[in-house]
């Protein structure tokens, strides 16, 4: 099996094709599978509002599946995800904070991609759960001679290339979904379903 890179301009190169409609399904994914991380965050630190992220993220697919919400609705889901944002330089919970943030703003950034239509804000969401499993997996990396090769065992890293190879597998639905082999109310179900399940596995 071919290693993976997080390539940034090829992402976006992909999600360009797509409607946005579709973007945001992308970037919900992403966010989605992040949502454990802020669990453990709010259960250890005895703060936070698991449901607020959860309740973002369900208004965003409830659009995709035919549920339609106004963008004060969204505006007000975007205000209420960004009260949520910890402040990982006054973490004391071994690095909790900064995975809870990741999830909220990969969330954060997928409300974005809505009313803005802005394809950079999907990447970014993207982007936010690679820097999760950087932190993660980049505070187990020891004995390495040079950032390079630090970057370069994390980049190979199980649980990173499982991350690239979901997103990879999502823009593959996407684009079914985009051509019509498959309907977007069932193409997008599943995509949930999916990135659900995988939230269980997203740190090993």
């Amino acid at each position: 099996m071919s290693m993976l890179r997080d390539d940034e301009e090829e992402l976006w190169r992909q999600l360009e094709r797509l409607p946005n409609r579709l973007r945001v399904a992308f970037a919900a994914a992403c966010a989605e599978r992040q949502i454990p991380n802020y669990f453990r965050f709010s259960k250890a630190a005895g703060h936070g509002n698991l449901n607020i992220l959860i309740g973002a993220l369900n208004c965003l697919w409830d659009e995709l599946q035919g549920k339609p919400a106004p963008e004060t609705q969204l505006q007000q889901q975007l205000d209420s995800c960004m009260s949520l944002l910890p402040d990982p330089e006054q973490d004391s919970l071994g690095g909790l904070a900064y995975y809870a943030e990741d999830a909220v703003s990969s969330a954060a950034y997928a409300i974005r991609t809505r009313l803005r239509s802005d394809i950079q804000q999907a990447v970014w969401a993207a982007r936010r759960a690679y820097n999760a499993l950087d932190e993660f997996v980049g505070a187990k990396t020891h004995n390495v001679r040079s950032d390079q090769e630090r970057e370069e065992r994390i980049r190979l890293h199980s649980l990173v290339q499982a991350e690239l190879r979901r997103q990879q597998a999502d823009l593959v639905q996407l684009r079914k979904i985009a051509a019509g082999s498959i309907t977007e109310r069932e193409g997008v179900a599943e995509l949930r379903c999916r990135a659900q399940a995988d939230a269980k596995a997203f740190f090993g």
